[in-house]
């Protein structure tokens, strides 16, 4: 696949918009993404979306998950039957330690 004729990329999670093109077609387009979108915001890289740091390398670019990694924090396990059911409050956590990992 060439990429000789893509004029800008955008990737989307939920209500979240990641858009890289050339400063000049950025230029030209940004008033309608903010007229379309209300709140729009630029970032250069280094920058993070949706839990990944974007950043550029010697060798061209890198995505990581270094720092949203690094302020996860483990769900509590329970020291008792593996066949009792979960409290609400274990239920909370585990779905949100399960969400952070999506």
């Amino acid at each position: 696949m060439s990429l000789d004729n893509v004029e800008a990329m955008l990737t989307t999670h939920v209500d979240d918009l990641a858009l890289t093109a050339s400063p000049k077609w950025l230029n030209n387009h940004y008033d309608k993404f903010v007229q379309k979108f209300k709140k729009f915001s630029r970032q250069s890289l280094p920058f993070s979306h949706c839990g990944c740091t974007y950043r550029r390398t010697r060798d061209g670019y890198a995505i990581d998950q270094e720092d949203f990694v690094a302020k996860m924090k483990p769900a509590p396990i329970p020291s008792r039957p593996d066949d009792s059911r979960l409290e609400q409050s274990e239920v909370i956590d585990f779905r949100s330690a399960l969400g952070a990992l999506l």
